[in-house]
C-alpha cells in the first residue's frame, strides 16, 4: 500500500469519526471569540455617579468586606481600574461578578447577568460538550481527543494537498476558489482552498488547545524548554479568607505600593488572601487583561509591605511564558482584536472543512455502493447467460479453426 493511500484513509476515517465534534467546537469557538467585547458593551452602563472633587476611594479591605456581606462569602479577587469613574469589580465566580462604587461602597449590581450566563453555557459546551456532574471529565476527554483528531487531519491534509509541481495550473485549483463549480468538484475545490489558507491558524489553535487539555502536553512544554514544572494553582478557601478579614487587615497601603510599581498600569487585580500568614499577590496589567505580555506579578509582605518579588512577563522562564501565551493565544486575545478575528475566521474555516469533507466522504460512499450494486446485479444475472456465451465461444472457435491452413502433422496435409 502506498504512503499516499495510507495518509488518505487516515485523513478520511479520522474526519468521519471526529468531524461533527470538531464542527461543534468550531461553532462554539466562534461564539466565544468576542466575549470580552460583549461584556464591555453589555455592561457599558455600569458606572458610578459623578465623582466629586476631592473624593477619596474607600480602602480596598473595606470594599472586600462589603462584597462579602452582599454575597455571603468572600470574593476570590478584586479588580481595580485606573479610570476613577469605573467601579471596583469583584470576581465571585468564573462568569459572575459584583460591582461596587469605590467611593460609597454601594452595590452597582452583577452586571449583564444574562449575557454572562449565555457565555458560561457556551464555554461549557465548548470545553466539555455541556456535560455536568461526574461525567464532565468524559466530556473533557472527548473534546481533547477531537482536538488531537483535528491535528491529525491538518497534518495528513497538508501532505495530501502538496501539489505535483508548484506551477500555476497545479496550484490554482487548490489555492483559489473557482466559480461555476457544483457538487463534488466545488466541495473538492473548497476543501483544498479553505484548508491551506486556515492551516497556520488552525495549527496554532490546535497546539495551544492540546497544551490546555492534556497534562502530559503541559508537562512536555516545560521539559522541552528545560524548566521545572510549576505547582498546581492555589485553590481559594473562603473560610480562610473570612478569618483574614476578621483580623482587620490593611491592604490599602499595599494597593498604593502596587500602583507605584508600574507607572503605566491600567488594571490591578488583588488576589484576596485566605491565609493570615501568606503574602499578598497583585497582578498588575498595562493592557486590557487578555495580554499576558503586559502583565506582572507583585508579591508583598502583608504586614510590612516589603516587596518579596516582582516578576514581569519578560522575567519569567520560557516555559511559563509559553504556557501563559498558550492560554490567551488559543482565543487570539494575546494579540488583541486582530487575533480574535483570526481565531473567529479559523473556526469558520473549520466548519467549511468539516462540511465539504463529509460531503466528499458521502459522495465516495455513494459511488462505492453504486459499484457494488452493479457488480452484484451482474453476478446474479451471470448464470442465465453462461450457456449463450459458451455457444457463441464454441461457434467462434470453429469458425477460426476452419479458416486456418492444415498443419504439417495433419493426415490431410499434402507434401
Amino acid at each position: 500500500m502506498k504512503l499516499r493511500t495510507i495518509l488518505f484513509w487516515t485523513h478520511l476515517l479520522t474526519g468521519c469519526v471526529f468531524g461533527l465534534f470538531i464542527a461543534f467546537m468550531a461553532s462554539t469557538g466562534m461564539l466565544l471569540a468576542y466575549q470580552r467585547q460583549a461584556f464591555t458593551f453589555a455592561e457599558r452602563n455600569v458606572s458610578i455617579s459623578e465623582v466629586k472633587p476631592g473624593a477619596r476611594r474607600l480602602p480596598i479591605e473595606e470594599l472586600v468586606r462589603r462584597a462579602t456581606i452582599l454575597e455571603g462569602t468572600p470574593p476570590p479577587s478584586a479588580l481595580i481600574l485606573r479610570d476613577v469613574n469605573e467601579p471596583v469589580c469583584f470576581q465571585t465566580g468564573r462568569f459572575t461578578v459584583l460591582y461596587l462604587d469605590p467611593y460609597t461602597g454601594a452595590s452597582l449590581g452583577h452586571g449583564a447577568i444574562r449575557v454572562r450566563r449565555f457565555f458560561a453555557t457556551v464555554e461549557g459546551l465548548h470545553r466539555w460538550f455541556g456535560i455536568s456532574g461526574g461525567l464532565r471529565s468524559r466530556g473533557r476527554s472527548l473534546k481533547a481527543a477531537a482536538n488531537l483528531g483535528l491535528l491529525v487531519m491538518l497534518l495528513t491534509g497538508f501532505c495530501l494537498w502538496w501539489p505535483t509541481a508548484f506551477r500555476v495550473r497545479y496550484l490554482r485549483p487548490i489555492v483559489c476558489l473557482r466559480r461555476g463549480l457544483k457538487g463534488r468538484a466545488r466541495n473538492w475545490n473548497w476543501h483544498n482552498t479553505f484548508g491551506i489558507w486556515t492551516l497556520p491558524l488552525l495549527l496554532v489553535i490546535v497546539l495551544t488547545g492540546t497544551i490546555l487539555s492534556y497534562g502530559w502536553a503541559n508537562d512536555l512544554l516545560f521539559r522541552t524548554t528545560g524548566n521545572a514544572i510549576p505547582a498546581e494553582d492555589h485553590v481559594f478557601r473562603p473560610a480562610g479568607a473570612l478569618h483574614v478579614l476578621s483580623s482587620s487587615p490593611r491592604w490599602e497601603p499595599l494597593l498604593g505600593r502596587a500602583e507605584s510599581q508600574l507607572a503605566t498600569w491600567q488594571r490591578i487585580n488583588l488576589i484576596v488572601p485566605d491565609d493570615a500568614n501568606a503574602p499578598v499577590l497583585f497582578t498588575i496589567d498595562s493592557g486590557n487583561g487578555g495580554k499576558p505580555q503586559s502583565q506582572g506579578e507583585l508579591v508583598l509582605n502583608a504586614r510590612t509591605g516589603e516587596v518579596l518579588s516582582w516578576v514581569p512577563f519578560r522575567a519569567k522562564n520560557l516555559g511559563q511564558r509559553l504556557r501563559e501565551l498558550a492560554r490567551w493565544t488559543h482565543t487570539g486575545e494575546s494579540v488583541g482584536i486582530i487575533g480574535q478575528t483570526a481565531a473567529f475566521l479559523a473556526a469558520a474555516g473549520a466548519l467549511v472543512l468539516v462540511w465539504t469533507g463529509l460531503a466528499l466522504a458521502l459522495h465516495r460512499l455513494r459511488a462505492w455502493q453504486a459499484r457494488n450494486a452493479r457488480v452484484t446485479a451482474r453476478n446474479q444475472a451471470a448464470p442465465y447467460f453462461i450457456p449463450v456465451c459458451e455457444a457463441r465461444e464454441l461457434k467462434a472457435a470453429r469458425s477460426v479453426a476452419g479458416s486456418l491452413p492444415p498443419s504439417p502433422q495433419s493426415p490431410d496435409h499434402r507434401g
